[in-house]
């Protein structure tokens, strides 16, 4: 799983969203998620509508990509810390 503050689609136009997310990884802009609780604390304050902060969730036994909204104000704090670095 990984967060971003911006929608990876609109950020580097004609890549693909895992390009887009490398890219913002290397800025500094995206952050991956792996910890268990850290991944439910965020799941359940998931949106279906763009928002603060775009999840891109990719689910490799399907191959297929899902990004989600996330709001500041619903955001786990460790989301809101890394992003106000």
């Amino acid at each position: 799983m990984y967060v971003t503050e911006q929608n990876p689609y609109d950020v580097v136009s004609g890549q693909n969203v895992e390009q887009a997310v490398a890219e913002l990884k290397k800025e500094g802009k995206a952050i991956e998620v792996k910890e268990s609780g850290q991944i439910e604390s965020i799941m359940n304050q998931l949106e279906y509508d763009p928002n603060d902060y775009t999840l891109i969730l990719k689910f490799q036994n399907e191959g297929r990509i899902d990004t989600y909204g996330l709001s500041k104000e619903n955001a786990p704090s460790f989301i809101k810390e890394k992003f106000e670095e």
